[in-house]
């Protein structure tokens, strides 16, 4: 027995480095794969269609491959709104309810067999999109990971309606087997490569020289930094995992409030979900089946209207509080030399923008671009790139991917459920019946998600909450890419409130602030992000004029 039992978790342990090396393959075929294609495109002018299947399909086998893995190492997203607040006795019940159903979603999801996906459904009746819901809010807060709660909950209605099992295989293979979202894998990767190679602290001190000594300006220097650096990650977290140790450590030694220092820091983060690239984004148009490209560069207006306004707050909280200015005197020539040493690092985001707003790439192409400068502005030119670093960068990529994307693939079987109970057409018929003035739909929607927002990880809530409002929405006659910004932009406000706030989570631990005390203190600065969410929702223009300029024939 002692031998089996030490026998048995080296081989789970080989095992699991097996799938992860196939996985990092997987990633490295993606990316290779994908310049080529610019490469014969460009260059030689020549399409292969087969590039494109080849990427997907390693694609599909990085995430399902890494799955098993994150629910050993504990790395799927959930909620723990009971667990969090629960004595010891009930968090180890409830801990062990959440394994069990874990495993069992696990267990349901290996025995799938694949097979057409039509089938009796007389037994439907049985249960109802509001069971279905239901099932999963349950689920959710007894802290199980959310695409399993997702998973389960439309499996158990697959089950109870006699559909056959193989339609779980067919929805969530089909869910990420698609060529816009490639982009994301790779755009994870060109953040991990930032933070790899110190291109953050680079544009952090060029963002200091180009704001120069004024009242408050460290705060000012965040917000640009972000806004600078939303240009390459395209998230909110890894941007606060990027800059947020050397913004607040800054802060904090310049004399201002340490809540202060983290709040902005968790507020200017919005913008990287915004701001193209926006990974956000790109899930939601492959949610709402509208153009990536489009929604990407509608971005960037609303992105420069939310740091205005939260620049707005700087200035009032600066005068009203008498926060510091740099105690820093800089010389000219060190200015000079700072700036340039972040050039190439500044260039990214500016080539990133450039190739969008012109029509060089499509989202997944420059993503794929955007990592060749990434290894060229790391290893060739600061030489911080190692093998060591990309391997690492590599892993962490990967083990992200897979989980966004089990998420996706989970919501989307979800979402298949709810459909065919017909709770989109209920949703559209409830709103229709308050109002069908598009503005007063919108701002129903708003407020939806702003709650949905303080309970729900964004990603999930985008590939759930999709489905149901963009019929109605569209129906009234929303523009889909208007509709798109409104919807990141509440689910990105949402990542700052209470009692989920995972946006608020890593600032606490990058800060060392509790995060009870950032619950209580972050409301104020959730202010102009409420207003530039006002003003984005009802100027339309300001999130669609840029994409129909550049698109007009």
């Amino acid at each position: 027995m002692e031998a089996a039992s030490q026998v048995r978790p080296s081989l789970i342990g080989r095992v699991a480095q097996a799938f992860e090396y196939v996985s990092l393959c997987c990633l490295a075929v993606v990316a290779t794969l994908i310049f080529v294609q610019i490469l014969l495109r460009n260059f030689v002018s020549l399409a292969y269609a087969g590039i494109e299947e080849v990427a997907r399909l390693a694609h599909i086998n990085l995430v399902f491959l890494l799955v098993p893995l994150l629910f050993r190492e504990g790395l799927h997203i959930n909620i723990n709104l009971l667990t969090q607040y629960a004595g010891p006795k009930l968090k180890r019940i409830l801990d062990a309810v959440a394994a069990l159903l874990t495993a069992v979603s696990d267990a349901d999801r290996r025995g799938e067999a694949r097979a057409d996906d039509q089938g009796p459904v007389g037994r439907r009746q049985a249960v109802s999109g509001v069971h279905i819901i239901g099932l999963f809010l349950l689920l959710s807060l007894l802290g199980v990971p959310l695409a399993v709660s997702m998973g389960l909950s439309a499996v158990t209605y697959i089950v109870i309606a006699g559909i056959p099992l193989a339609t779980i295989a067919h929805r969530m293979g089909n869910a990420i087997n698609s060529f816009p979202l490639l982009a994301v894998v790779l755009f994870i990767y060109v953040g991990a490569l930032l933070n790899a190679t110190g291109m953050t602290q680079r544009l952090y001190a060029a963002a200091r020289v180009a704001v120069g000594r004024v009242r408050g300006d460290l705060a000012y220097v965040g917000v640009l930094s972000e806004l600078v650096l939303s240009g390459i990650s395209g998230s909110a977290l890894a941007d606060i995992g990027a800059l947020g140790n050397v913004q607040i450590t800054a802060m904090k030694e310049q004399g201002y409030p340490e809540d202060f220092a983290a709040c902005i820091t968790a507020t200017g983060a919005t913008l990287g979900p915004i701001f193209p690239p926006s990974i956000p984004l790109i899930l939601y148009a492959a949610a709402a089946e509208i153009s990536g490209l489009k929604l990407l560069i509608a971005g960037i207006l609303p992105s420069l209207v939310i740091a205005a306004f939260l620049c707005l707050q700087i200035w009032y909280y600066a005068r009203k509080y008498n926060f510091p200015k740099d105690s820093r005197v800089i010389p000219w020539k060190e200015k000079l030399r700072i700036v340039v040493v972040a050039l190439p690092a500044f260039s990214i985001p500016v080539i990133l923008v450039a190739g969008l707003l012109l029509g060089w790439f499509g989202p997944t192409e420059l993503a794929a671009f955007t990592i060749v400068c990434g290894f060229l502005v790391g290893g060739a030119i600061y030489r911080e790139l190692t093998w060591k670093k990309c391997v690492e960068s590599a892993k962490e990529t990967v083990r992200a991917t897979a989980t966004i994307m089990f998420i996706v693939s989970s919501s989307a079987l979800f979402a298949w459920a709810l459909t065919v109970e017909q709770v989109p057409d209920q949703v559209s018929s409830l709103m229709f019946g308050i109002s069908e003035n598009p503005y007063v739909l919108l701002l129903i929607v708003n407020a939806i998600l702003l709650v949905v927002g303080m309970f729900m990880e964004s990603i999930s809530a985008i590939m759930v909450m999709t489905p149901l409002i963009v019929p109605p929405l569209h129906a009234a006659g929303v523009d889909p890419i208007h509709l798109g910004m409104v919807v990141v932009f509440n689910l990105m406000i949402g990542l700052l409130t209470p009692p989920v706030g995972m946006s608020l989570y890593m600032v606490s631990i990058v800060s060392g602030v509790p995060f009870t005390r950032l619950a209580k203190v972050i409301w104020p600065f959730l202010t102009p992000l409420l207003v530039a969410l006002l003003v984005v929702t009802l100027v339309p223009s300001i999130t669609t004029w840029l994409p129909t300029v550049l698109f007009a024939k």
